[in-house]
């Protein structure tokens, strides 16, 4: 937390002395620290605080959570803030892919541990029997009561929802692209969810052709995914829409019916795949390949591999 606090404060006294001859290149690389940081206390958190509930008898390290991520979400704010300093200058907007390409790409990488937080959460319930003995009879109750909640799904869901509403999001290109790739990112998650509850299955990532479901009659029962999941991802999906229909308030009506167009595609895309015109997330700009000496990726590694290939190749059908 003190680290990424300190970050913070670098890069905000960055943005307000813009004098400095060097102030773009430090701007970039701070930012770029600020969320190699970001990925690693969600890599971190995720996986050991995963069992933690909110009605948990150590209220310390609730709280202690809450204010990581409540400087997670001032730390977001201050990088998209870093994004719209450096695009007053014809020499900043040429570094502003790198910090449209993180601010975009953080939403999914948030999504996805929150994902995988949620599939181990259900194979403890599954396979723990003092969570059933304890639970059974009672869980309808403290549902609805809200008590018995995983901590970390409920304060990751609270921090990007926070980022969503909080950010001043504006017509600028700059922002319209940050926004066109966390949309992508809540939509594309929601698809899959919505694959779940409807053919049990994710579709859009089958192998076989024209996404042929490969279902078999015994397979697992993916109704607690869709539980453990939805109730955040709603939220999130729902303060993203908000954002949208606020900023479409003034668009001309033909523009208008075609960024819902895509919108939905990007839905459907999620679900059963098979669509193209759908939303994009910003591709990996040749520059964040460069700044490698203070990146927490593994050289050689899997993120490693991901992040070059998508590189060179580009993520448009992804």
């Amino acid at each position: 937390m003190i680290r990424l606090g300190t970050q913070r404060k670098i890069l905000e006294s960055l943005c307000g002395n813009p004098s400095q001859s060097t102030w773009i290149e430090h701007i970039v690389k701070t930012s770029t620290k600020i969320f190699d940081i970001l990925r690693t206390i969600i890599c971190d958190s995720c996986f050991t605080l995963c069992l933690l509930k909110t009605n948990d008898e150590d209220r310390r390290c609730l709280a202690i959570i809450q204010q990581l991520l409540s400087q997670m979400d001032l730390s977001y704010r201050s990088c998209f803030d870093a994004l719209k300093e450096l695009s007053r200058t014809i020499v900043g907007r040429q570094k502003c892919p790198i910090l449209i390409y993180h601010l975009a790409t953080f939403f999914d990488h948030v999504l996805k541990h929150l994902h995988d937080t949620s599939t181990i959460q259900i194979q403890y319930e599954n396979e723990d029997p003092e969570y059933h003995q304890t639970h059974n009879g009672k869980r309808q109750r403290i549902q609805v009561r809200g008590a018995d909640e995983y901590a970390i799904n409920n304060y990751l869901m609270r921090m990007l929802v926070s980022i969503v509403k909080n950010n001043t999001w504006d017509k600028g290109h700059q922002s319209q692209e940050v926004f066109e790739g966390i949309m992508f990112s809540v939509l594309n998650h929601t698809g899959r969810l919505l694959s779940l509850a409807i053919f049990e299955e994710h579709v859009a990532a089958s192998k076989a052709p024209g996404n042929i479901s490969t279902r078999s009659a015994d397979d697992s029962d993916f109704s607690k995914d869709v539980k453990c999941e939805s109730r955040y991802l709603i939220e999130i999906l729902r303060a993203v829409m908000t954002v949208h229909n606020r900023l479409s308030k003034k668009q001309d009506p033909a523009l208008l019916q075609q960024a819902e167009k895509r919108i939905q595609a990007t839905l459907i895309n999620g679900t059963i795949g098979g669509l193209e015109d759908t939303l994009k997330l910003p591709s990996v700009p040749e520059q964040v390949l460069g700044i490698a000496e203070n990146s927490t990726i593994e050289e050689y590694g899997s993120e490693w591999l991901l992040a070059r290939v998508w590189a060179l190749v580009g993520w448009e059908m992804i």
